[in-house]
């Protein structure tokens, strides 16, 4: 494990069997480029009963092989929400459009929120914005804003 220290340039993604995140920082040794393997594209859903909502999600057959990679319950400010990943970016924005009309009714929130951008504010990233990385090898284990010049 590595400890660096950078500014942010930017955040773009790769998508082969799974969308991935990359981050290009520069360091001390130039400009790099780290992935992310640990963050996936989401959205949010609510609806008056989540359970059967969730249970809705998790046995319907999406289009084009598209298919949820995990649901998790959160309350999101006082509102139980459901957190809807996905391997890929694709997948996301194909179920997007198919959840709205499965019932129960279901509403979707930062459906539209691009994956890079998801990703900077998630993080409370800011481009051009020092950061401290934990990488081992190119892969990012940890990320974080740092205060400084």
């Amino acid at each position: 494990m590595e400890k660096l220290q950078g500014m942010l340039l930017d955040v773009d993604y790769t998508t082969k069997d799974h969308s991935e995140i990359v981050v290009y920082v520069k360091t001390s040794n130039g400009i790099q480029a780290f992935t992310d393997p640990h963050f996936h594209p989401y959205f949010w859903v609510t609806a008056e009963d989540t359970v059967k909502a969730q249970a809705a999600l998790e046995k319907h057959s999406f289009a084009e092989g598209s298919k949820i990679r995990e649901i998790e319950t959160v309350d999101k400010a006082g509102v139980e929400a459901l957190k809807v990943s996905f391997d890929k970016v694709e997948y996301l924005t194909k179920i997007r459009e198919e959840v709205k009309d499965l019932s129960p009714k279901m509403t979707r929130y930062e459906y539209d929120i691009p994956f890079a951008v998801r990703y900077l504010i998630d993080k409370q990233l800011k481009p051009m914005g020092n950061v401290g990385l934990e990488v081992d090898g190119t892969t990012i284990q940890s990320i974080t804003a740092q205060e400084g010049e």
